[in-house]
């Protein structure tokens, strides 16, 4: 599966599962927080399967209405009709022996309309639909239950479906260099950047990062520090993120083991940070702060404007 980046064994994990429920129509339940590409990991299993030429329609169960959703499960129990609930107008289909409904968020839907989805899958259990279930839950099925996030009628429905859980980034770490590389060039192809050098130095911050949101808080941030960036060729940490003394550390290990680096770029960080916290010490006084550093008042502000440090403090 090439959408789903890494080489994690927990990652592995995922592809192994997805050729093996891509060969078969099981229902099947998905988990994961927020943002590790549950749905992708969903249509990935229907779109590799003999099935994929058949039709799949995703809706989330947490922001629909049960009155709306009880004339869903009819239209769809007694005509086998997926009915798009935002419009009357557009999103209508049959669906065929074979066609998948990849319904999200079941946890976190109100109860009315756990209890409906609940009564359709007992009745396509007993009619031995040939369409596929597969179900998204931020939690897997057992902590669900231990929280009563999901009605005891629905997890009897679900006891015996296959089960398919995504690990968070903060447990993958090792993911991460091979998702910043993939993310830059989406977002360079995207913009028309070409040839995006992605700032070694930057690799090391953010696999330390904790990354709540996954890989989806990971691919934001990498578009937006390239649209922000002055020199767009080149993908590295945005200045709120650099500590200098991380950054020392990153430059003397570089030595150590013989790895290339920008030495000019990461001194003038270091630089930077060390003439700011000197400036704030004082109040952004700069004839204190020269004195302090024993360097002339004019080379401390022809230093500021290279650095492009304030003049005086935000």
């Amino acid at each position: 599966m090439e959408d789903l980046i890494g080489h994690s064994p927990a990652i592995q994990l995922v592809r192994k599962k997805v050729r093996q429920l891509s060969k078969n129509r099981k229902n099947i339940i998905i988990s994961g927080e927020r943002g590790v590409g549950k749905r992708l990991v969903a249509e990935s299993i229907h779109l590799q399967s003999r099935d994929a030429s058949k039709p799949y329609a995703t809706l989330n169960l947490s922001m629909i209405d049960h009155l709306k959703f009880r004339d869903m499960a009819d239209r769809f129990l007694s005509k086998r009709e997926f009915s798009n609930p935002s419009t009357s107008e557009h999103g209508n289909f049959e669906l065929p022996d074979g066609a998948v409904l990849i319904l999200e968020d079941i946890d976190k839907a109100s109860f009315a309309v756990q209890e409906i989805l609940a009564e359709v899958l007992s009745n396509i259990r007993k009619a031995k639909f040939g369409i596929r279930f597969i179900l998204i839950l931020s939690k897997d099925l057992r902590e669900c239950t231990k929280t009563k996030a999901i009605l005891g009628q629905l997890v009897h429905e679900l006891k015996n479906w296959a089960k398919v859980h995504i690990s968070p980034l903060r447990e993958r770490r090792e993911d991460i260099p091979e998702l910043v590389e993939e993310f830059v060039q989406d977002a360079g192809r995207e913009h028309g950047i070409d040839d995006v050098v992605i700032d070694i130095n930057a690799i090391g911050v953010l696999v330390r990062k904790e990354w709540r949101g996954n890989t989806e808080e990971l691919k934001l941030f990498v578009e937006q520090t390239i649209l922000a960036s002055k020199d767009k060729s080149i993908f590295g940490l945005p200045e709120e993120m650099i500590d200098e003394r991380s950054e020392l550390t990153s430059m003397l290990q570089k030595i150590e083991e013989g790895v290339d680096f920008a030495i000019d770029n990461s001194m003038e960080i270091i630089e930077k940070r060390i003439l700011e916290r000197v400036l704030a010490k004082f109040g952004f006084n700069q004839s204190r702060a020269a004195k302090f550093l024993k360097i002339r008042e004019d080379t401390l502000r022809y230093r500021m404007k290279k650095l492009g440090i304030q003049t005086s403090q935000r």
